[in-house]
């Protein structure tokens, strides 16, 4: 091979390098502009930073505030020898706090008064309670769960389940024209593991219990709303008596959930990875859409009226947005990593 074409072939090769090193370059740019670009967008859909979120599905209150992309737990408060899981201002006393605790060495979660320092118990049975309401009638109601389950540290995504058929016959607006379906607290669902609700008088300290469910709510009408195996229920914290809002059969309490004002209520089936969305409104309930999660769920907690975190394991959270579009639920446009302290 003569000079002049060696040299020929050296200097395409060198293009070549150089068209490719140039390529991979822009490659380069291009991904990480792209990414950011990505994490500008989704910096203005993710709630704010502060903006706090409890799960309540493993039988005791886990309170997390969101940072820029991501969660970390919020640690309870501790008075001596006690841990304060919930709190809510009292009716009847100035300054002071019902609470939801629990005391070094003591098994369950007690309902008890704190007032500044000084701590006095209520109810103490050994149970787990999350999810505090206090009336303004002086009522404490609360979910009793069994032990805690354990959360898998590092779930595998199974996808057995199939999308729910939302049709007529397996979802029912109850309260229409016909008028509300009323139980008697005789026939309400029993009180399972999945999660019961008690109501607890202050002043008389009797207990009342209100069937199965969980998430309760003051409602617009002055009762209690709460998620059940029934769908939505109005709950009277007096009598155990209930009306359904919204029927769901074959739901599970235990992966529902209703928003903090009782407007959106989130609802799963049975051993299912489906949650379906309804808008609540006096005695009716319109639904929204739904989300499927290929992973297991073993939580949901709802922020305002858009945002929806589901509990995928127990280092890991999807994020859905609520969209404005009444007939469906966007796909979740970010995965957050859920950060809990050693």
């Amino acid at each position: 091979m003569s000079e002049a074409p060696a040299s020929l072939f050296r200097m395409a090769w060198v293009k070549i390098l150089l068209a490719l090193v140039v390529a991979v370059i822009l490659g380069v740019i291009a991904y990480y502009g792209y990414q950011y670009s990505l994490r500008s967008n989704l910096s203005e859909k993710l709630p704010e930073t502060g903006s706090t979120v409890m799960f309540s599905d493993q039988g005791i209150a886990e309170r997390f505030a969101m940072t820029q992309f991501s969660f970390t737990q919020i640690p309870p408060e501790r008075v001596g020898d006690t841990v304060i899981l919930e709190s809510k201002p009292s009716p009847t006393v100035t300054g002071e706090e019902i609470v939801l605790m629990q005391k070094d060495g003591v098994p369950g979660i007690m309902l008890g008064t704190k007032n500044k320092s000084e701590i006095s118990v209520l109810l103490d049975d050994g149970t787990n309670k999350s999810d505090l309401l206090v009336t303004p009638e002086g009522i404490a109601v609360f979910a009793v769960s069994a032990r805690p389950a354990l959360l898998p540290e590092d779930p595998k995504p199974e996808d057995t389940s199939l999308p729910v058929d939302t049709s007529e016959s397996e979802v029912e607006e109850v309260g229409s024209a016909d008028g509300p379906v009323v139980l008697s607290a005789f026939v309400a669902p029993p009180v399972t593991s999945a999660g019961g609700l008690f109501a607890f008088n202050l002043q008389s300290k009797k207990t009342v219990p209100l069937g199965a469910g969980k998430s309760p709510r003051l409602s617009e009408l002055g009762g209690v709303l709460a998620v059940s195996p029934e769908g939505v229920v109005e709950v009277n914290p007096f009598t155990g008596e209930r009306v359904i809002v919204v029927q769901y059969r074959g739901g599970d309490a235990a992966g529902s959930a209703l928003s903090n004002d009782g407007s959106i209520a989130a609802l799963r089936r049975d051993n299912s990875s489906t949650v379906e969305f309804f808008r609540i409104s006096g005695m009716r309930g319109v639904y929204l859409g739904q989300i499927f999660s290929s992973s297991p769920m073993y939580g949901t907690a709802i922020l305002g009226e858009e945002h929806i975190f589901v509990r995928t394991g127990k280092d890991t959270v999807a994020l859905y947005a609520l969209s404005d579009d009444p007939s469906a639920v966007q796909p979740n446009f970010a995965q957050l990593g859920l950060l809990l302290p050693n």
